[in-house]
């Protein structure tokens, strides 16, 4: 049997501290995994420890998995206390030498928009593909304290030249599908980061992240099978 969760990253990665805070520590406050028995499921160890931040920002400098795509989901988990507006949720860089916000090419970002609305900004080199301020309101602040689980589809749209982007927070679609001219590419070369914090400060934990190649329906994100999605604080 496949293993769902494989290719998932337990974050380890460096990270810094923003306007005082601290630099991302481990904590132990775990999102908990639904565990399948039996000869013909599979386990997986639970994560001993999740990342904590504390005014910080979390920094994985290469994303192999990506090079060169054009369709692909980011995942993660994040319980948060506190979110600057204007913060990256998720962030995926053009280069792994700079991993601040103001990076001047990223290949796209999620933004806290407001205490519960989120923003998309897609670049092509230093030119804005897309921005779309208000990508969606969520029914609860970004940084309710509570675990949620964010994802990000990035896909290459059956008309030439498009790229289409979702996003969904605890599987539900959160805003638009926003579709424009322009593709998304991850560079060939490997030189592709990930951010979690950049712009701004971000407060709480983050569990896992995972990216998968190729854009992945609701009911194959991670941690839910069988239409079942347990969580255990």
């Amino acid at each position: 049997t496949v293993d769902p969760y494989a290719g998932s990253l337990n974050l380890a990665g460096t990270g810094v501290a923003r306007a005082g805070g601290s630099v991302p520590t481990f904590g132990t406050d775990c999102l908990s995994p639904i565990k399948l028995e039996g000869a013909a499921g599979w386990t997986r160890r639970e994560n001993a420890k999740c990342l904590s931040l504390d005014g910080g920002m979390v920094k994985v400098p290469a994303l192999p998995l990506l090079k060169g795509k054009t369709s692909f989901t980011a995942e993660g988990f994040m319980k948060l206390t506190a979110c600057d507006v204007g913060t990256s949720i998720l962030r995926i860089n053009r280069g792994t030498d700079v991993y601040e916000g103001n990076e001047t090419e990223p290949l796209w970002c999620v933004y806290a928009q407001e205490a519960s609305a989120i923003r998309l900004h897609a670049w092509a080199g230093s030119s804005p593909l897309k921005d779309t301020p208000n990508w969606g309101t969520l029914a609860t602040p970004i940084a309710d304290g509570q675990w949620h689980h964010y994802a990000v589809t990035v896909d290459a749209a059956t008309v030439s030249g498009k790229t289409v982007c979702r996003f969904y927070r605890d599987r539900q679609q959160g805003g638009s599908e926003q579709q424009f001219t322009g593709k998304l590419v991850a560079d060939a070369n490997d030189a592709c980061g990930l951010t979690i914090g950049g712009d701004g400060n971000l407060t709480g934990f983050i569990d896992e992240v995972r990216f998968t190649d190729g854009v992945l329906p609701v009911q194959a994100f991670m941690r839910k099978s069988g239409g079942l999605f347990m969580v255990v604080r």
